[in-house]
């Protein structure tokens, strides 16, 4: 059903009036700068209405550059920074900026509705509370959240949507309280909640914005459960089938995950091992650990005038990250202070490692994209291998 537009002006200048007497009521030195998210006119038939809390960004409506130029339209246009931009400039914007867009979008390309988040017509972000904060606690409690969500409540029985995603717990509880709709956990996941209002399937989900955790298995999960309601021709869907496909897919996705993941694996141990046979004997160790880290041993010990291993031992490594090949530098003894000191010897700095695979007492001497082939790669290892070798025989020379 195409949406009605004339329906959607009028409610964008009933509820600009509205937020401008919640302006005039708590004041203007309390109330923030607000704004809809999409632009209503553009939307013809809505397949997904997504929803969060309030929009991430304001000021103080004071200090609001665009305060007196406020229009009828101006909800109804949608986020200011779209002004002048056609449908694929929006959805390039998005692409660019959008944290929510981003990861609702790898959600659906789980599914077979990617379309939907390429297509300005076919959905609808908004928010429960326009007034827009950095954090949606710092919303002012002066603010009657309430009635501005009974304003997007409007918006939803106009647009009429075949799903709503809702972002975050305090947006949940607000629409459940709003609307009377009781929305129900899932068994397998209680990230994720189902409900139905008015014709539309309704699912609640942890906000992106603010949860870290969601990994592609819960991803894919939430994506093929949004395809499954788009399509299901039910009205209302009893959770435990929703129940079901959820742990379907979580147990297919992590079988699929564990196979791709074993296959990566497998590939990197042929690498390193190929990588092995073209590393040149400058060091007192060249061994493979767990099949997926080159291990390179200078000893810097001497016992009856020979190099012994000890943890003082300096240790060149290359090893695999998801994109990178990484060359790294360190100790045995895993002493930052001793790293530090060679790196600024060799390198003339000392970068530390962020990740799992290169902690903070590891010197990252280089990042090389996996793309880059193995000859290329060994040449680098080579040079920087005869670098540390130099700085430990000058260092520890065997005669002295």
């Amino acid at each position: 059903m195409e949406v009605d537009k004339l329906q959607l002006k009028d409610w964008s200048k009933t509820t600009l009036d509205f937020y401008l007497g919640e302006v005039e009521r708590v004041g203007e030195d309390v109330a923030t700068s607000f704004y809809n998210q999409s632009d209503l006119s553009r939307v013809k038939e809505c397949d997904l209405m997504i929803i969060g809390i309030n929009p991430g960004c304001g000021c103080l409506y004071k200090d609001w550059e665009l305060k007196n130029g406020l229009t009828p339209d101006f909800l109804y246009k949608g986020n200011p920074c779209f002004k002048g931009k056609d449908d694929k400039q929006i959805i390039k914007e998005l692409e660019k900026d959008w944290n929510i867009w981003k990861k609702m979008h790898k959600m659906l390309k789980f599914s077979n509705k990617t379309n939907i988040l390429a297509d300005v017509t076919k959905f609808v972000m908004t928010n429960m509370v326009f007034f827009g904060t950095a954090k949606q606690k710092q919303i002012p409690s002066k603010i009657n959240k309430e009635e501005c969500a009974k304003k997007t409540q409007q918006l939803i029985d106009i647009i009429h949507p075949k799903v709503i995603v809702l972002l975050g717990k305090e947006c949940r509880n607000l629409f459940v309280k709003l609307t009377d709709s009781p929305m129900d956990a899932l068994e397998t996941d209680h990230a994720v909640f189902y409900g139905y209002y008015n014709d539309t399937h309704v699912i609640s989900i942890y906000h992106p914005s603010y949860y870290k955790y969601y990994t592609n298995v819960k991803m894919a999960a939430i994506g093929n459960i949004i395809e499954y309601v788009l399509d299901s021709p039910l009205k209302r869907i009893d959770k435990r089938e929703l129940e079901v496909l959820l742990t379907k897919e979580i147990n297919i996705y992590d079988v699929f995950t564990n196979n791709k993941q074993k296959e990566k694996r497998d590939e990197l141990k042929m690498r390193i091992r190929d990588l092995q046979k073209m590393i040149l004997k400058n060091c007192e160790k060249l061994s493979i650990f767990n099949g997926t880290v080159l291990c390179n041993e200078l000893y810097t010990t001497i016992r009856d005038g020979k190099y012994v291993p000890s943890k003082d031992t300096i240790a060149v490594d290359l090893l695999f990250d998801e994109n990178d090949c990484i060359i790294r530098l360190g100790t045995r003894r895993y002493v930052p202070e001793k790293t530090k000191e060679i790196a600024i010897a060799i390198d003339g700095v000392f970068i530390p490692g962020d990740t799992y695979l290169t902690a903070s007492h590891w010197h990252v001497h280089a990042k090389i994209p996996q793309s880059t082939n193995n000859e290329k790669i060994a040449l680098d290892l080579n040079a920087f291998i005869g670098k540390v070798k130099a700085y430990r025989d000058k260092e520890y020379p065997l005669n002295r």
